[in-house]
């Protein structure tokens, strides 16, 4: 299965959260994310099922791009610009060394429930592990 080609960086994150339709709510793991979208396990509905990925107390709107055995695409309504969700997708990126920042990624405060990985798909590219030059 071919996805589309990214236009921003997916980070490689784990983060729980709450999957939620009009008629169910189930917890939901992201697995990696930008400010475009998200890979999420533990919930999967079909593609173009409408829902809202709760975090805390922020809550995003998106779309199922794409569904594949027990994980699913994510496409966000708006791209993430403010919030728990965009605040994670900047952290991450400045601890993978995707992006620059005055403070070091040791100086960077990350939210108790994520574990942050590192680079894993860079828009036109993949990367899995390290980032490459």
């Amino acid at each position: 299965m071919t996805h589309p080609r990214r236009r921003t960086d997916r980070i490689a994150t784990k983060v729980d959260v709450v999957v939620a339709t009009v008629l169910t709510r189930e917890s939901a793991t992201i697995i990696d994310i930008s400010e475009e979208g998200a890979q999420v396990t533990g919930s999967v509905l079909a593609k173009g099922t409408r829902f809202m990925i709760e975090f805390g107390h922020d809550v995003v709107y998106g779309a199922v791009a794409w569904e594949e055995g027990d994980r699913m695409g994510v496409r966000f309504d708006h791209t993430l610009q403010t919030g728990p969700l965009y605040e994670l997708a900047q952290r991450a990126k400045v601890f993978a060394g995707i992006e620059e920042s005055k403070q070091t990624a040791r100086a960077v405060t990350v939210h108790s429930a994520v574990e942050m990985v590192g680079p894993l798909i860079r828009p036109g590219r993949r990367v899995f592990g390290r980032k490459v030059a």
